[in-house]
């Protein structure tokens, strides 16, 4: 099935769920069902750029859309945070970022910020040929030495350049670092991390972040560490 109710559709998205009875279902892909936005929805309940389903394939068939560099033409393909949407032929550059209630939404990025891309490291496999594989949470892997694994800790954010997939730099999950909360009670909110509780048997691993004016504690898998001493995003 292509679509779903609109009133069931996934929380992530933010859209008004009593104006439309259906709304596009996204394909599988480098982000879940629960935490994306189809590529085609973004393009018409987000951005105006079309009113109709028809509209959408024609824009994607005639006109450039990258996601992370690469050029998509399924309307369903799932965008998820941190993404990097690209419209060049009317110089539009958009992140995907979280709000307050967890639901994703694009922002407005400039040219030169849009060839860079935050990566999650949520594992790493040993593979042939003495190479050590880097798994991050948009489903792309990334060869590297495996003399450099001490360099690439779980949980810590590669700045990817797009489209080439190369790794420009590696910004550890430690204390100082600035982090974006991307789920839960917290969700939307950017602080420097304080502590990191590590996790028990059968205990979640908590992390405590300074926040302007607050001090929040959230799940350590919540978190994307998003710069040292300044933003990246």
């Amino acid at each position: 099935m292509s679509h779903l109710k609109t009133l069931a559709s996934q929380k992530a998205l933010k859209v008004p769920r009593k104006e439309k009875v259906f709304i596009m279902k996204p394909v599988p892909g480098p982000h879940g069902q629960e935490v994306s936005i189809p590529l085609g929805v973004l393009l018409m309940d987000y951005l105006g750029l079309a009113k109709t389903r028809k509209e959408v394939k024609y824009i994607l068939h005639t006109s450039e859309v990258l996601v992370d560099g690469r050029r998509i033409k399924d309307e369903r393909f799932p965008v998820g945070l941190l993404d990097i949407v690209a419209i060049p032929s009317i110089s539009k550059y958009y992140l995907i970022m979280v709000d307050s209630n967890a639901r994703l939404y694009p922002r407005d990025v400039e040219k030169a910020k849009s060839d860079l891309k935050l990566c999650k490291l949520t594992g790493k496999t040993m593979v042939k040929g003495g190479k050590l594989q880097l798994n991050f949470y948009d489903g792309r892997n990334i060869l590297v030495p495996a003399k450099d694994s001490g360099k690439y800790g779980i949980g810590g954010t590669a700045v990817v350049k797009i489209p080439e997939n190369k790794i420009t730099e590696f910004i550890s999950l430690s204390e100082g670092r600035l982090a974006l909360v991307a789920k839960g009670r917290h969700a939307g909110k950017i602080g420097r991390v304080a502590k990191i509780t590590e996790s028990g048997f059968n205990l979640k691993s908590l992390t405590t972040l300074d926040c302007d004016s607050e001090t929040v504690v959230t799940n350590t898998d919540y978190i994307f560490i998003i710069g040292d001493k300044t933003s990246r995003i």
